[in-house]
This record gives C-alpha cells, structure tokens and sequence, in this order.
C-alpha cells in the first residue's frame, strides 16, 4: 500500500498516472491529495492486520467509523479521543461493504481522493484500454463507474471539519456548478435514469452536509440571520429548479434546515424576513416530501418537523416558538 501525493489541481492526465505507477511495485496505491496523518496510519494498520480482506476487490474506501463518530458527538471534550490513533470501537462494526458510485458519489471528488484505495494493476489496465488522454479526475470517476468491486471499509476513527464552516466559506456559487458539473458527467456516462437520479440524490446530499449545512448552522447560532436568510434563499433558488423525487430524497435538509431553525429560534425571531422565508421554505419543502421522507423526518426530527408543519399550515410562528420554549428553551 503505498501513498502518493498528488496535487488535484495540476492538470494531471492520465499519461502522467501511467508514469507515476509503471515504476512501482505496490500491490495499492492512494492518490494522497489531501495529507491527513492519522487517517493515513489508521488505513496502514488496517491494511496490514486484515490482508483477507484485499485479496479479491479493485478498489477500498476507507471513511469514518459511525459507532466511532456517535461517540465523540456525545462528549463535551472530544480531545482525548481525538488523540488516540488506536481502533476503538472496530469490533462493533461490519466491515468490507459493497458500494458503487451513484451510492457514493463523493467518491468522485478530489478531496476524498485521499481514502481510496486502488489495485495498480487495475488503474494501468483501464488505461491502458482508453482510446484518448483523460484527465486525472475524469480517469477516477471512469474507474469508480466502470468497477463492480468498491468496498467501504468503516473503519477510521478521525474527526473531518467541514468543507465550509460559516457563509465566507460556503462560495454557493462554486457549490452548485460543481453540482452541475458531476450531475452532467454522471448522465453523459450512464443511460439509466434511475441510477442517475440516485446520483444527483446522493451527491446533493453530501454537499448539504459537508459545506451548505455547517455554513448555515454557524450563522443561525451566532445569530447571523442575515448571512443564513442568505445561504437559505440561494439554497431555496436551487430545490426549486430540482425534481420532486430528488428534493424528497434530501434527507440532510432535516437537521440543518429543519431542526437548527426551531432549536435555535430564539437567535433569529426578530428577523422577520428570515422567518417569513422559513415559512415559505417549509411550505415548499412539505410539498415536495414523499411518505417515506417524512416519516425519516419525524423519526430523527419530530419535534421540529412537528412545529414547522404547524407553522406551515397556520402561517404563523407560534408553532415554533412553543416547541422551542418546550424543548430548546436551554439554547
């Protein structure tokens, strides 16, 4: 297994790959864009203390342990078991679980480049096989959907920042053509279109919880409501343009979008536009919801979901602001 870092943005082709991997005799290799030290020791470890399972499959994802990552959401101080590079909670787990791209769509992005691991012989084999140089990343998202071996392996016990942790780092614009950009490279390259929605659905949702959830979350709970009315009136503009089937499957509105707003009502009810565009967002977001949506909703959300619904229906924030004092009064 051997790491190697790899610059994202330096227009690497193809060409450049086969050259960087004809050399080497490492059985996978990990195109480092992103150094992350702990992950990178906790993927080795793995690796090597479970030979099994590499024997047969091209390609590994390593990401977050979710056992692990509840835990550490439940302390107040997360440093002691941020330090510890030792597999805490590997037994509580299953590991080795099939994927594929529109399942994970992410996968296709530079910055998680850095958790996938490749069979060598596999990348110089498919491109071997092209017809044309391909960019670096256009080689990765061609060998993600041409492959029926990805494997997750949730194995790593490390903490992620955000993409965007408030509005000066969301750049929405950026967001949504990089949005654009991978929805129409996935339709290009794929004619089936239930597996294409799933993508878009997927991919969406990634976004939301990596960059435009965090980004909103900070400003409604600094009391922001300015810059979140912002990032919730761009956010709004773009379900819009969406199908029905995809908005329903955005699963990650429910906390940020649903559950921050009556938590945190307190820091923004005096701004009355922002909560007119809530409850115009709600309105929306309830008309869009299938049966199996909102059942999600009520099942990690209720309250909130509950009171939003009310709100929705009466036109009025009482319903908010009664959950509020019953179940968030503390924030």
């Amino acid at each position: 297994m051997k790491f190697l870092p790899t610059e994202a943005n330096q227009n690497l082709t193809a060409k450049d790959i086969a050259a960087l991997l004809t050399p080497l005799d490492a059985t996978f290799v990990v195109f480092q864009t992103e150094r992350d030290e702990k992950a990178e020791k906790q993927m080795l470890r793995f690796f090597d203390n479970y030979q099994a399972e590499f024997a047969s499959q091209d390609i590994f994802y390593f990401l977050a342990n979710p056992v692990y990552t509840q835990f550490l959401k439940k302390q107040e101080n997360k440093e002691p078991f941020l330090e510890k590079d030792e597999f805490q909670f590997i037994d509580e787990i299953k590991i080795s679980i099939p994927t594929y791209v529109e399942k994970d769509p992410f996968l296709v992005l530079p910055e998680n480049y850095s958790y996938l691991m490749f069979r060598r012989t596999t990348v110089l084999e498919k491109i071997a096989m092209l017809q044309e140089d391909l960019p670096f990343e256009v080689l990765i998202y061609q060998l993600l959907q041409s492959t029926d071996s990805i494997v997750k392996e949730r194995i790593l016990e490390t903490w992620k920042e955000p993409k965007a942790r408030n509005s000066d780092e969301l750049e929405l614009d950026k967001t949504a053509a990089l949005f654009a950009k991978w929805v129409k490279r996935q339709q290009e390259n794929c004619q089936i279109p239930l597996l294409n929605q799933e993508f878009e659905i997927n991919f969406l949702n990634y976004l939301i919880n990596t960059r435009v959830g965090p980004a909103f979350q900070a400003e409604v709970e600094q009391g922001n409501s300015s810059d979140a009315r912002e990032i919730l009136t761009e956010l709004f503009q773009e379900l819009k343009r969406l199908e029905k089937t995809v908005v329903s499957g955005l699963v990650s509105l429910g906390y940020y979008f649903v559950q921050i707003p009556v938590e945190y009502y307190g820091k923004i009810r005096d701004d009355s536009e922002f909560m007119k565009l809530y409850l115009e967002f709600g309105t929306f977001l309830f008309s869009q919801l299938h049966f199996n949506s909102r059942s999600y909703y009520l099942r990690f959300y209720r309250q909130a979901t509950n009171a939003l619904y009310k709100a929705v229906r009466a036109n009025s924030e009482k319903p908010l602001r009664k959950c509020n004092e019953l179940y968030f009064s503390q924030k």
